[in-house]
């Protein structure tokens, strides 16, 4: 299947903002001297272990992956919220590569348990626009509900030092990132949940969106997701993450955990994008992405007319009133073209 390709890694171009998909969450983000990495989960530990055992970083998993991306030092290591598989590899990675840890004061425990000084932990909650050389990264709070499950649910407020139950990684506040560089804006979507009218105003060319689960959620679900992210930051181009098995070893590549849910995320995301002019794209892992390829200015392809009014995206704002008391600034408006990635 053409999922276990998982490509090769090639050295990000010097000066040029490029992206690498590294399975599960994990997006590293560069322009050649300057590298982000977020949510880092490279153990990928048997779900037996998770259910029913403690949870530990596996350190040489975590090498071994930074040392295929090409990673070599790190300006920080983000973390969008901080359940086990995006939080846990955090410290490590940080350690290895002598980055700051950035995130909520959940992610800061995480950190204090592993000995991360606290001169590189910096907490994003208070609303601060976080800065490294030509990168700002913006974060955007997202609901705190993960999945219906509240048993994640809360902060950490103790310093974790692994071995610990992963339910001990409780999932603290969540957030969205934005991360910009060069006049250009990348949205971080870490798990597919949204708050109603939350995106007001931000701005993404690029959106990195996760479908963890999202088949379970079902259709309806999929498309306000896709409006309430996708539609208001008037992206030109999504790619999707969280598509594979993150119990599945990195170093024999990836696979969806089930072909028939992957099949089905993947038509309505390329549907909704057909639909928008947008562009949906699944990432292999370690594949670079420029993600300057085409500006905005240069766009030649103009969005198609939206006649798709019988698809359930339609009807799910047919008559819903809600949507002006959401907006009452009305849309957010920008010339109606995409860039072409």
């Amino acid at each position: 299947m053409w999922w276990r390709d998982t490509g090769s890694a090639t050295p990000v171009p010097a000066h040029q903002f490029s992206a690498q998909w590294l399975g599960d969450g994990t997006i590293l983000l560069g322009d050649g001297p300057a590298t982000l990495l977020v949510d880092p989960y490279f153990s990928r530990l048997p779900r037996e272990r998770v259910l029913r055992g403690e949870v530990a970083p596996d350190t040489a998993r975590v090498d071994a992956a930074l040392r295929r991306a090409g990673v070599r030092k790190l300006r920080a290591v983000v973390a969008t919220h901080t359940t086990f598989d995006h939080a846990m590899d955090v410290p490590i990675a940080a350690s290895r590569t002598d980055a700051d840890v950035v995130g909520s004061s959940s992610m800061m425990y995480v950190a204090r348990g592993s000995a991360i000084p606290e001169r590189r932990l910096r907490n994003f909650e208070n609303g601060d626009v976080i800065a490294y050389d030509e990168f700002r990264i913006m974060a955007v709070p997202s609901p705190a509900s993960l999945t219906g499950d509240d048993s994640l649910e809360g902060d950490i407020d103790v310093p974790l030092r692994p071995p610990v139950a992963s339910r001990a990684y409780r999932a603290g506040k969540a957030y969205s990132l934005v991360v910009e560089h060069d006049g250009r804006r990348v949205l971080i979507v870490g798990r597919p949940s949204f708050a109603p009218g939350s995106m007001f105003g931000v701005d993404a060319d690029v959106v990195f969106l996760s479908v963890d689960g999202l088949a379970a959620k079902g259709e309806r679900f999929a498309a306000e997701y896709w409006r309430e992210v996708v539609e208001t930051t008037h992206a030109g181009l999504v790619v999707l993450t969280h598509w594979d098995d993150r119990a599945y070893p990195l170093e024999q590549g990836v696979r969806p955990p089930s072909q028939t849910d992957y099949e089905t995320v993947i038509a309505w995301m390329q549907e909704l994008g057909a639909a928008d002019g947008v562009i949906v794209r699944v990432p292999k892992a370690f594949e670079p992405i420029d993600l300057m390829a085409v500006t905005l200015a240069d766009a030649t392809r103009r969005l198609p007319q939206r006649d798709h009014a019988g698809h359930v995206r339609r009807a799910s704002l047919a008559g819903d009133a809600r949507a002006t008391q959401r907006y009452p600034q009305g849309p957010i408006r920008r010339p109606r073209t995409r860039g072409i990635l």
